[in-house]
């Protein structure tokens, strides 16, 4: 490499901030290791006069003008303009940190710069409308556009964890090669030797701000100060601004403080990084509350400093934070807060130890620039991808009208009129100017959509003797429809598409009212296809008059905005049909629109079916089953109501069969209808549990766990817990376990249950480990279930310790499915992520030893 460009908008301590350190720690390294190193730093009147080793090159922002219409823009446009000046070439490498979008004017223009040669990456620090999230607040379309399609376009994206990069694959759909796994570096800040003082002192340290947690951190310790008047709290950070308030975080702090402790909450302000010793050594414990983080440098370096922390339960924390390295965990919440910090102020000896673990280690952050970052993408691609982005940033610019405008009906009555090579050589050939204009009044990717949709209904009905009439079809498919007709008519043509024939198909209309979708309903004429009018019941109403009227064996409730794959009918209808107890048929999913991923449902269990749905709700049903439980249960719209269905049929013992493969096409389109399923989830399993109040009973609950999800599975002839031999199965090899966790028993002559049980809150307490063995020659391993079935488990690790002291020796159940997590390797391989729902998310330890 020639040369590494960082394009940035902080850089310590000219300019202060998390990705300011990040990009001056990195530049001054690689600058030590020889490499020629540049620092493009984006901001106004900055007085740096160089340290000798790096090149900094102060630029101003600029201001928005027609060409660059906000902030954002214009310092975008003027970190390209000074990126094109230093002529980059073949090999060298340029990065930009990902705020506001910064890298995004070079990225849509890198033929007219010169830079389609170059490697131009964006760093994952944490994106403003990701920030924004996390206090409540939504970053502008535009904006919000500008930092997403920085990543899509990149030839790289950095991030500092696993965690952090199947975030990013998910939500930007960046392909998994064009992602880097490198952590920043983490600055030298000594070591304080942990000797607190006499007065217990809880101690806040990062940026006072929403993000950082500064309002959390006071909400849970001022009910600590009430009730301990010798107790003291610190904040120690630079003030920050509060996004939702509109004005400094301090002074909004310190006037939320109840006046009976106040004398006892201090804000010392930010101190320099060679202070940190000073300003942090009386603590009994650090506490770095944030809402969002895609690393924290802080949490690393207090821990470098050796003392104990507490961080909320977000990936970017728990990926290297535990108590193997001296960070305690807390759920998010205050009140889980609270009651964190007040049993670590109890326990001095604890918070001793956590001081004295040894602190995350994280790789070498030059890693990433020894020869291993991807390709410039193709020029092709580039100006594909930048056509496209564009062409989506102008659509955000254009004032949306609420109803079709007379202009906007007359545009596309023109554009349907056109005959195709016309449409499509205007297309081609029109002013942009013109194009876009036109854009705005009548799409002809919608209308070449339409177009496509027509031909094949054509060539559907040309066909009529290839679907007569059936009386008594095999499958019924049902489609509910309330106002998505833009997607109607693929979910139909995919039914068509089955290699199975013996089908019909009842669209439910449930009183749409959108003009579009009206008129989509009326140009459905096609064979085994019948429509049905009703006023809006919702969508658990809309399926059961589908199935009502239907006259299949089978049923399938196939939602307007989803598909079915080609096989889908053959290979459920063939796994149902050996099954005549089973009520439905299932199988894993593809998710397609606004990202793509195979979904891998968690192996079905009746325990775990009341803990949550893992079934995905596009089945094939018996009508015979449906009938005897009563259909769907209408009451429960806007709440899960195939998970509610499947329990009905568990309780009216009829059993399911699962195909494993993703033969059902899920389209994701926009964010809100999930968020709407996340909000609404609590009051769904209150929902759930209040219609099965016998199901749900604690004696009922603790019956299912004891008979499917035993907390070990022993490997061997003989059982160790003969107190609880009928609960805890002894098998001859580990193709079947089942259990929680494997206990290998071959090579260990006697073993305590209280020694098991503390390996295995080892394990749950230590998630990157795959198992836990003791030192003896003949050693006790416990082992993670799910690492024995599932190739490609994160959890690797293994810790071996001394024989602990004994404990409880009473056990009951843990959590665990069945054998069968298993993924076949054509779909592990795949080009597109693969995504496995984990087999144990819930019933630790502590919950199931009494």
């Amino acid at each position: 490499m020639s040369r590494i460009v960082f394009v940035t908008t902080e850089y310590d301590p000219v300019l202060p901030g998390g990705a300011g350190t990040v990009v001056s720690e990195m530049a001054r390294r690689l600058a030590d290791e020889g490499r020629e190193v540049v620092v493009i730093l984006v901001a106004d009147e900055v007085d740096f006069p160089g340290d000798g080793i790096v090149q900094l090159r102060a630029v101003s922002p600029g201001q928005p003008d027609q060409e660059a219409p906000n902030p954002a823009m214009a310092a975008s446009r003027a970190a390209a303009l000074a990126v094109a000046e230093l002529r980059p070439g073949d090999g060298d490498v340029i990065e930009f940190i990902d705020f506001w979008g910064l890298a995004y004017w070079t990225l849509t223009r890198r033929p007219q710069l010169g830079l389609q040669s170059a490697r131009i990456g964006v760093r994952f620090h944490g994106p403003m409308h990701l920030i924004f999230e996390a206090v409540g607040r939504e970053l502008s379309p535009y904006e919000r556009h500008m930092e997403i399609d920085a990543y899509r376009l990149a030839d790289f994206v950095v991030v500092p964890s696993r965690a952090m990069s199947e975030l990013v694959m998910e939500r930007y759909e960046i392909p998994p090669d064009r992602i880097v796994i490198g952590a920043p570096p983490v600055p030298d800040v000594g070591f304080a030797d942990y000797s607190p003082g006499t007065t217990p002192e809880i101690l806040y340290f990062g940026t006072i701000s929403e993000l950082k947690g500064a309002p959390d951190f006071l909400a849970a310790v001022v009910p600590i100060l009430r009730r301990d008047p010798d107790t003291r709290a610190v904040l120690v950070g630079g003030d920050g601004w509060s996004i939702s308030e509109g004005a400094f975080m301090t002074a909004i702090l310190r006037d939320s403080i109840p006046p009976e402790v106040a004398d006892r909450i201090e804000f010392r302000g930010r101190v320099g990084r060679s202070e940190l010793v000073d300003a942090l050594r009386s603590a009994w414990v650090v506490v770095l509350p944030s809402r969002f983080e895609t690393f924290c440098l802080a949490a690393h370096e207090v821990r470098q400093l050796g003392l104990p922390i507490v961080v909320p339960q977000i990936p970017a924390l728990t990926d290297f934070f535990s108590e193997r390295t001296g960070a305690v965990i807390y759920d998010g919440t205050v009140e889980d807060l609270t009651s964190t910090l007040e049993d670590l102020l109890a326990d001095p000896a604890r918070l001793a130890d956590l001081a004295v673990a040894a602190a995350p280690v994280v790789e070498d952050p030059l890693t990433p620039y020894l020869g291993r970052l991807p390709p410039p993408r193709h020029p092709r691609s580039q100006q594909g991808l930048a056509e496209k982005s564009i062409a989506d940033l102008r659509v955000l610019e254009i004032p949306q009208e609420v109803t079709p405008s007379l202009k906007r009906r007359l545009a596309s009555r023109a554009l349907r009129l056109l005959p195709e090579p016309a449409a499509r050589l205007a297309v081609r050939i029109l002013p942009q100017r013109i194009k876009d204009r036109f854009r705005s009044v009548a799409n002809w990717r919608v209308e070449a959509h339409r177009r496509t949709v027509e031909d094949r209904y054509e060539e559907i009905r040309s066909r009529r003797s290839e679907f007569p009439e059936l009386q008594e079809p095999e499958v019924s498919v049902v489609i509910p429809c309330h106002n998505q007709g833009e997607f109607l008519p693929d979910a139909i043509l995919s039914v068509f598409d089955q290699t199975f024939r013996s089908f019909e198909i009842v669209i439910i209309d449930d009183g749409s009212t959108d003009p579009a979708t009206l008129d989509v309903l009326q140009t459905i004429q096609l064979p085994r296809t019948r429509i049905i009018r009703q006023e809006n019941r919702g969508l658990p109403g809309a399926r059961n008059a589908g199935m009502e009227v239907a006259r299949g064996k089978y049923l399938v409730p196939l939602d307007a905005d989803d598909e079915l794959r080609p096989t889908f009918m053959e290979r459920l209808h063939a796994a149902i049909e050996c099954r005549p107890d089973a009520a439905y048929a299932h199988c894993w999913a593809e998710l397609f629109g606004n990202t793509s991923l195979l979904y891998a449902t968690r192996p079905w269990n009746p325990f775990w079916l009341t803990r949550a749905n893992s079934v995905i709700g596009c089945v094939m049903m018996r009508r015979e089953a449906w009938q005897a439980v009563g259909g769907y249960d209408e009451t429960m719209v806007g709440f899960p109501e195939d998970w509610e269905l499947w329990i009905r049929f568990y309780e009216e013992g009829w059993d399911q069969v699962l195909v494993p493969e993703p033969l059902f096409r899920y389209r994701r389109h926009g964010v809100t209808l999930r968020v709407l399923g996340e909000i609404n989830y609590e009051r769904g399993v209150e929902a759930i549990e209040q219609r099965h109040p016998a199901l749900f009973s604690p004696q009922s609950l603790g019956k299912l766990r004891s008979e499917w999800y035993p907390l070990f599975t022993f490997v061997g002839d003989r059982n160790p817990l003969p107190k609880v031999a009928e609960l805890v199965p002894a098998i001859e090899g580990l193709d079947n376990t089942w259990g929680k966790y494997v206990v290998d028993l071959r090579r260990t002559p006697e073993v305590r249950p209280d020694t098991l049980l503390f390996m295995a809150r080892i394990l749950e307490q230590n998630e990157e480990l795959a198992e836990v063995r003791t030192s003896s020659a003949t050693p006790l391993v416990v082992l993670r279930r799910w690492n024995l079935h599932d190739p490609d488990a994160a959890p690797t690790g293994e810790l071996v310790i001394d024989d602990p002291t004994p404990g409880s020796s009473d056990i009951h159940r843990g959590s665990m499915p069945r054998h069968g997590w298993v993924v076949p390797d054509q779909l592990r391989n795949a080009e597109i992520p693969f995504h496995r729902e984990r087999p144990e998310e819930a019933w630790p330890v502590e919950e199931v030893v009494s």
